[in-house]
This record gives C-alpha cells, structure tokens and sequence, in this order.
C-alpha cells in the first residue's frame, strides 16, 4: 500500500485569510498554503473532533484503504464520508495522522 503525503494541518485559534466554514465538522479550514502544504484548522465548539487535535497538529496521506493505513493504530476520530472521499485521524507512534483515502 502506498502513501502520498497531502498536507500538515496546524490548529489555530486565529482568523486566516480566505477561511472556508465546515458546517458538518464545525471548524474553519484553510487550502492547503505554502510550498509547505500548510493547512489550518480552528475547531468551534460542538466540533467532533476530539481536545488532542485542537492543539498537536497531524500530517495526512492519501491511502488506498483507510482499513488497511489504521491497523495497530488508536483511532481518535473514526472512518467519515465526506463526499468525494473517507478520512478518519489515527495517532501511531505519538503523531497524529489523517488517512484520506478518495472514492
């Protein structure tokens, strides 16, 4: 199974240009900024995002199968449809990752 690095997404609890508004997931999120793939989240409350992701950030990777990428891991927020794509946030190892694995 392959993985190709996305993006690290750094909370934050500071307005950043160009913000989008996730209703479902009640945070705020930036593309993806920078030769650094930088993605800002800033959760509102009733986010369904556990307190450890509000202040570590994660690195993400698309995968071929989120199954597959989350075996062996503590899963911190599980396996979600999000249209176009599934995404679930894994911690291994003390890091936290996302798994986005496309339709």
């Amino acid at each position: 199974m392959g993985y190709k690095f996305m993006h690290v997404g750094v909370p934050t609890t500071k307005v950043q240009p160009h913000e989008i508004y996730v209703e479902k997931m009640k945070l705020y999120k930036t593309e993806v900024v920078s030769d650094f793939n930088i993605e800002y989240l800033r959760f509102q409350d009733g986010t369904p995002f556990p307190e450890i992701m509000h202040v570590n950030p994660h690195v993400a990777y698309e995968v071929s199968s989120i199954d597959d990428a989350a075996k062996g891991a503590q899963v911190i927020f599980e396996k979600t449809d999000i249209g176009s794509a599934f995404i679930c946030f894994i911690v291994r190892d003390n890091v936290i990752y996302e798994l986005y694995q496309p339709k």
